[in-house]
């Protein structure tokens, strides 16, 4: 009798453990498996505000010491917004730098030398390459105007 109980508890606690690890297996989901569930992502692009609601950014043009602030954003097929997602982030060019923010959502370029350059982003299959100039800047206009006073 008492191994017959015995057993019996032991049975009950690695049925609650089984139960307890299905859950949390299936209240798990990565990033991936929320995109797909929702139309199926297929695109990331750099765009110029975190909510999807900017322009594509697929150049870049600025002048020495100028910043640009980029985002990366998940469309789905339909081009859909579906969120500002974390990416990572490859600078090729040694014209400017590339400051990560937002776990790894945006980055602000900041061009410190005349010259081109590419930021290429990348997350899972999804891929995008923004191309960049940086030029120098403008000279200061100088008004000089002359004052004959007789």
């Amino acid at each position: 009798m008492k191994t017959t109980s015995a057993l019996n508890v032991i049975s009950k606690a690695v049925l609650s453990l089984l139960s307890v690890a299905m859950v949390s297996c299936t209240m798990s989901s990565s990033v991936e498996d929320l995109a797909s569930d929702s139309g199926g992502a297929t695109s990331i692009s750099l765009e110029s505000k975190s909510d999807g609601s900017g322009s594509l950014i697929s150049s870049i043009n600025i002048s020495v010491n100028d910043t640009a602030t980029i985002y990366a954003i998940e469309r789905s097929e339909a081009g859909a917004y579906i969120q500002n997602r974390e990416v990572s982030w490859v600078l090729n060019g040694g014209i400017g730098s590339l400051n990560i923010q937002s776990n790894g959502k945006s980055a602000v370029y900041t061009g410190s030398s005349i010259g081109t350059a590419q930021i290429k982003v990348t997350s899972g299959d999804f891929q995008s390459t923004v191309s960049v100039t940086v030029s120098a800047q403008a000279a200061p206009r100088l008004d000089v105007r002359w004052w004959i006073d007789c």
